[in-house]
């Protein structure tokens, strides 16, 4: 760009935003002007109807008083009866009975003797507004009058009629008078006039043919006019409000020298700017990439991420018609070995080593994506058949076998690959990648370093207990006999692990995890049981008797004097949030036990929210409304979006134990666990980090502000038994709340309060 032509720009520029600001000044007083109004017109509406509610409440006491008339027959009960209206009601000033027209009772009785026997049908001066009142059988407001004691009044007429054999007859008229001091104070129009608004209050005189003012503020109305009326019974009333204009010479001179300013400093900033365009230009291509990085690749291995790389299998499937591609998820066999071994520190280096390799291998032939861990995808576009794709796997693992220096040494491992293919192993990210992954397990099965190819039928579950996996492939051909029998012969048991607040030290609640002692096949544990028991029929009769168990535990807890439970988390399934009768039976169980709904933390699979349909979630609310805490157990295995935090009804959410099994010397996982505690603070969720295990863990989740920690460096799983002698020996939560909501758990409270 020319000097001439930079010139040109900065100075028109200059000379725009200078006409520009001075039109702006003077359409600003005009708009604020017109603001100023808005303001005085929104102010005079908001206290014309706290006016009318506060007289509408007023007058609701003769409503009150009719449909209590039978019992109110004598002056005590009368007077015990107005005394209670008119404290909860405010704004009476006395309240009468007036059977066939003449005052028998009244309160309050003191100052007011003289109206007692008083007819107002025949000589009150307020006859007709009476008379009105019972030819239209409708409430009628009469005033505003002076008082004889001073100030101003209204009184509401309101007539009563009854039935007789039938025939609707005139029983009398109920009464109540309403100072009109008192109206206006209960409004904000005194304090309003002391920061300079003035008001005024008139109503219409249909004999006088015009406005009567019957309240106003010590100054005349002045300046902006606003105006908002006020509907009673059977006339309209009006307040008006006004307020000076304020001075505009100001806001010329602030307006003119801040439009100066402001032309100055960016005419200048543009020439700065349109001198330097190569850097900003630099600096803006540096930033995208950098952001580029942290969103979609990962930081150890420069590799595409889990969410990069399902937009791309996402998109493959879209052109399945069109290309034919091929999915590998590949794991690394023996890493974990070699990591706990030599160290988080060789162990990032075999995996940047392995990945350099896989991209070598691809050579731009696909994606190559690593989704976490020692968990490794690659993504081939148009292959041509299997043979092919099964080299190519094969090639992947003669490379990967290839030895490895670590610290001075040659170190080998393995890889066992599943191998999906687009479009025949399915038409969607999430299933071509499930089954991707499952036919990985399939080539581990098989003796690990192999390749397996999806097929349909293939049933396999993996599940981890006892820190090993181990299969469970159909291992229980009559799980839902056998099940019943498990309950019938007590072979099933549950075990708490404490939760523990990770600054106080206190327990805080406990997990109930349930085992099933098989007599042929021995003991399943609570990870490898609950997946196993999802695929019975079962699950929801399983689930109602952890839930009864927990009860009486809390019970038993309770029990002991002086004693307080703590709240327990128990897990529960898909198939009991679409069971019509879940919330019915829960509620049932509490109600049975006396037991309160915020001893129960409901813990559920993060798949069960973020896919949950509408009924689901509602379910989810209705079991919040009851007092039940929501939490998503093993949070962000599945790429668990943080949005889900502030839509979802949740109370607590538990990151998964390897998010943190390295999190000392992995600054991956440190910025993931950190980025997760402080999303979930900015939405009032709690942490729960689940795994434990070291105090360097737990110094470094409690500068990121984690909240609970559960895992083995605090306890193992127990019995109840044991649990009670746990609690002497750790302190118990010494606020006495669910540490989720914040509700009380004291016993002696809870049970005042289900009794009321």
């Amino acid at each position: 760009m020319t000097r001439r032509k930079r010139n040109f720009i900065c100075y028109g520029v200059f000379f725009s935003l200078l006409c520009v600001g001075v039109f702006f000044t003077q359409q600003t007083e005009d708009i604020k002007r017109k603001e100023q109004a808005a303001l005085i017109q929104e102010v005079a509406v908001s206290q014309a109807r706290v006016i009318e509610r506060r007289l509408l409440s007023a007058l609701s006491a003769t409503y009150f008083l009719a449909l209590e008339r039978k019992s109110l027959d004598s002056p005590e009960r009368f007077a015990d009866y107005a005394h209670h209206m008119i404290e909860s009601i405010g704004g009476i000033s006395n309240l009468q009975l007036a059977p066939n027209g003449v005052v028998s009772m009244i309160y309050p009785l003191k100052g007011n003797e003289a109206a007692l026997g008083h007819d107002i049908l025949k000589d009150d001066k307020h006859r007709k507004s009476v008379l009105d009142a019972i030819r239209n059988k409708t409430l009628t407001l009469d005033g505003p009058f002076n008082l004889t004691q001073g100030g101003e009044a209204v009184t509401g007429y309101n007539p009563v009629f009854i039935q007789k054999n039938g025939v609707e007859e005139f029983w009398g008229v109920i009464s109540v008078l309403i100072n009109l001091d008192g109206l206006i104070k209960a409004s904000s129009l005194p304090a309003l006039e002391k920061k300079g608004f003035r008001y005024q209050l008139s109503y219409f005189d249909p004999d006088k043919g015009q406005d009567n003012v019957f309240a106003k503020s010590a100054q005349p109305l002045d300046g902006i006019v606003a105006w908002s009326n006020i509907n009673v019974s059977n006339n309209m009333w009006r307040l008006f409000l006004s307020q000076k204009e304020s001075n505009g010479l100001m806001v010329y001179v602030i307006g003119y020298g801040v439009t100066l300013l402001v032309a100055l400093f960016v005419g200048g900033s543009l020439r700065y700017i349109l001198l330097q365009p190569e850097r900003l230009e630099a600096i803006i291509r540096l930033k995208t990439r950098e952001l580029e990085k942290l969103a979609f690749y990962d930081p150890l291995t420069q590799l595409a991420n889990r969410r990069l790389f399902l937009e791309k299998v996402f998109i493959a499937c879209l052109n399945s018609d069109k290309s034919r591609c091929a999915l590998m998820y590949l794991d690394l066999d023996g890493f974990k070995d070699i990591n706990d071994r030599l160290g988080h520190g060789a162990g990032d280096l075999l995996l940047t080593v392995m990945a350099s390799r896989l991209t070598n291998i691809v050579n731009g032939k696909g994606v190559v994506a690593r989704l976490g861990g020692d968990e490794f995808a690659i993504l081939l576009s148009d292959y041509h058949d299997r043979q092919t794709i099964k080299l190519f796997a094969q090639g992947l693992l003669k490379s990967i076998n290839e030895p490895v220096v670590l610290q001075g040494k040659n170190y080998s491992v393995s890889a066992s690959i599943g191998v999906t293919l687009i479009p025949e192993d399915g038409d969607s990210s999430e299933e071509v990648l499930g089954r991707a992954d499952m036919a990985m397990y399939k080539a581990k099965e098989s003796g690990r370093n192999n390749v397996y190819f999806f097929k349909e039928g293939l049933k396999q579950k993996e599940f981890k207990q006892d820190g090993r996996k181990q299969k469970c492939v159909d291992c229980l051909k009559n799980i839902d006999d056998e099940l019943i029998s498990a309950v019938e012969n007590h072979e099933l048991t549950l075990c708490y692990q404490p939760l523990i607040n990770m600054k106080e030290g206190n327990v805080v609640a406990c997990e109930a995890l349930i085992c099933w002692h098989h007599p042929e096949k021995g003991v399943f544990h609570h990870a490898a049981f609950w997946a196993l028991v999802q695929e019975s029929r079962k699950v929801v009769d399983v689930g109602f008797w952890m839930f009864e168990q927990a009860c009486l535990m809390v019970q038993s807890q309770l029990a002991k004097e002086g004693s307080v439970a703590q709240p327990v988390c128990l897990n529960i399934a898909f198939d009991h949030l679409i069971n019509p009768n879940f919330i019915d039976v829960i509620a049932s169980m509490l109600e049975t036990r006396n037991l309160p709904a915020h001893y129960f933390i409901f813990e559920l699979d993060q798949s069960i929210v973020i896919n949950g349909s509408t009924s689901v979630i509602s379910t989810l609310k209705a079991l919040r409304e009851m007092g039940i805490s929501i939490s998503i157990d093993s949070f962000g295995t599945e790429g668990t979006l943080l949005s889900t935090l502030t839509r979802l009804p949740i109370d607590m959410i538990k990151i998964a134990p390897q998010f943190i099994r390295h999190i000392e010397s992995s600054l991956e996982q440190q910025r993931l666990v950190s980025g997760v505690i402080s999303a979930a603070h900015r939405a009032s969720v709690k942490v729960v980090v689940e795994g434990v295990e070291r105090d360097t863990q737990v110094a470094l989740l409690n500068h990121y502000g984690c909240d609970i920690g559960q895992g083995y460096l605090y306890s193992k799983p127990m019995k109840k038994e044991m649990l009670a002698f746990y609690m002497l020996s750790k302190k118990a939560s010494a606020s006495r709340l669910n540490p989720l909501t914040g509700a009380p758990l004291q016993q002696n409270h809870l049970a005042n309060k289900h009794s009321s």
